[in-house]
């Protein structure tokens, strides 16, 4: 049990095993920054956005003006509608970087008046330099297409558009390729012909619930729906874009259909049920709520899987 350990957890989303990690590692050494600002992380993920911030102020506290602790301090404090702090730390981020992509965004998300013509022109600067990530140019060419919006120049918007679109899927070449195969050539021509074996009993206490999955495509009104839904009823709990149902599917067939001599005509899509429920626990049973509302929206392939493991689940779809 280390801080390496805990770190692979969270980004393998097992939040639950992270935190009893970095509780351990706290009980120890209460005034690490570092594990306090791992178990700022496990908040956030876990949508407790008043403990996340804690953590992180208290993780910033221990080891001040770290621009790691502060950028993650500053979007949980965004998240938690603190937009007067969160915009403050963007500021003073900027002051000490001014090359700092990803606090320009931030300030852009709060509103685009916060990017200045001084800010729009380093912005300029940052995107013409070779040093900068193709996800930095993403975030900016985004950016930038929103400022031709709002002139009515809706060719360039355009154009910034598909030039973000690009730089985001170049950025993270080998896993968007593989997600398109996946989601072009397995998935779409399998998700009905799913085998199920290895019958399983249900945990009532985890299975029965009414849970909320939100699906439909991009920019279709899910994020409103879900923030209508989930501040008038104090029981269910977002677990946002989790991809939990996706990535325990991956987990069983993943080294399969990445297989180089895959014949995936011929594909025949098996789940053992037993261990995926095993991983649905250990993914979502950290939730605290008894109601979890998931808006993964390609959980629209995932319908099948779902109401093998959930019976009684609602699904959502939002489209415009």
């Amino acid at each position: 049990m280390n801080y390496e350990t805990g770190k692979l957890l969270i980004n393998h989303k097992k939040f639950k095993k992270a935190y009893y990690v970095f509780s351990k590692l706290l009980s120890q050494k209460p005034n690490d920054f570092r594990f306090n600002f791992q178990m700022g992380k496990i908040y956030y993920e876990l949508n407790d956005l008043n403990k996340s911030i804690f953590y992180f102020n208290k993780s910033n506290k221990l080891q001040p003006n770290n621009p790691n602790i502060l950028f993650n301090l500053a979007v949980a404090l965004q998240g938690a509608g603190e937009i007067t702090k969160a915009k403050k730390i963007y500021l003073d981020l900027i002051l000490i970087n001014p090359k700092d992509v990803k606090s320009y965004y931030g300030l852009f998300i709060l509103g685009i008046q916060n990017i200045t013509n001084e800010f729009y022109q380093n912005l300029e600067s940052i995107k013409n330099d070779k040093k900068t990530s193709l996800f930095e140019k993403c975030l900016i060419n985004f950016m930038f297409s929103k400022f031709e919006q709002s002139k009515g120049n809706l060719d360039n918007e355009i154009n910034f558009l598909k030039l973000s679109h690009k730089n985001c899927y170049d950025s993270n070449l080998i896993f968007n390729n593989q997600s398109d195969f996946y989601y072009k050539n397995i998935i779409s021509n399998n998700f009905d012909k799913i085998i199920f074996n290895n019958d399983f009993e249900m945990i009532p206490e985890f299975n029965k619930q009414n849970h909320i999955f939100i699906v439909g495509l991009p920019r279709s009104g899910s994020s409103l729906v879900e923030t209508i839904i989930t501040h008038n009823d104090s029981n269910i709990n977002s677990v946002g874009e989790f991809h939990g149902i996706n990535t325990s599917i991956l987990e069983q067939i993943g080294k399969i259909i990445y297989a180089k001599d895959l014949d995936y005509k011929k594909l025949k899509i098996t789940i053992d049920k037993k261990k995926f429920q095993e991983g649905l626990i250990e993914k979502y049973d950290h939730f605290e709520k008894k109601i979890y509302l998931d808006k993964s929206l390609e959980n629209f392939f995932n319908i099948e899987v779902i109401l093998q493991f959930f019976p009684n689940a609602k699904f959502i779809h939002t489209y415009r």
